[in-house]
């Protein structure tokens, strides 16, 4: 099924988006990119076939995305498609990016809009730093940054963060709010997710917040990424990740 999506614009982003939080401060990441190929070995390696759901993940997005977007208006709909795309492209887990009630936010561990941060500006970015203040691996809450790099794919996040961010001028506070107020929880991803893909007929039962991430990995692998690649962009402290790639 990847092999009917544009395979390019995912590992390009995803190359760049390795490069650029391995050396913040570079300008020139296809130079860096190769001296990286030197070092750790190809930027792409050939890989077995994957399993539909892994491997199609993209598709079963850009299937859904009509549904959302009938389902919700055009502010709710930006909020969630920019939270969902950022999710899929940054490996998120679901506590990530979500909140725990819908009136429960702390400044201290969850997203915010100042965690955001278009570069060079948001007019007209070419990636964007995301600063997450707490995660599972984060024992001591000492934060990490990740930065997404833009790409010509439908589900590009930097696009779908800026026009979130153009849209609704989103003051300080939570980065993942509804027009009325509620704030987006793990539940409310598993509803629109498993509600709209059973709309478009997809297998639905197994979608949940954390989808993003489990199928992320496979993904990457599918469009030639190496381990090594993966587990940086993921953040992953062990080897548990290639569980997800390996699976068929």
């Amino acid at each position: 099924m990847l092999a009917q999506f544009a395979k390019a614009p995912l590992r390009s982003t995803w190359q760049r988006s390795a490069i650029y939080t391995l050396f913040p401060d570079i300008r020139t990441p296809y130079k860096v990119g190769c001296s990286l190929k030197k070092s750790y070995g190809a930027f792409c390696v050939t890989r077995d076939p994957l399993g539909p759901v892994a491997a199609g993940y993209p598709q079963v997005l850009l299937a859904i995305r009509p549904i959302l977007k009938s389902w919700l208006g055009l502010r709710d709909f930006s909020m969630i498609w920019s939270a969902f795309t950022l999710a899929f492209f940054a490996f998120l887990r679901c506590s990530e990016f979500t909140y725990p009630g819908v009136h429960s936010f702390s400044s201290r561990f969850n997203l915010t809009t100042v965690c955001v941060t278009f570069c060079p500006s948001l007019a007209c970015p070419q990636h964007v730093l995301v600063t997450l203040k707490s995660s599972k691996t984060d024992v001591f809450r000492q934060g990490r940054s990740l930065i997404i790099a833009r790409c010509s794919s439908l589900l590009c996040p930097i696009s779908t963060m800026q026009q979130y961010f153009l849209l609704t001028q989103p003051p300080p506070g939570p980065l993942f709010s509804f027009r009325l107020g509620s704030l987006l929880k793990r539940s409310s991803v598993t509803h629109l997710l498993r509600n709209s893909a059973h709309c478009v007929e997809l297998p639905y039962e197994s979608l949940k917040g954390h989808s993003f991430r489990i199928s992320a990995a496979p993904t990457a692998a599918a469009t030639g990424l190496p381990d090594w690649l993966i587990k940086v962009l993921g953040c992953w402290s062990s080897d548990c990740y290639q569980i997800y790639i390996r699976t068929p």
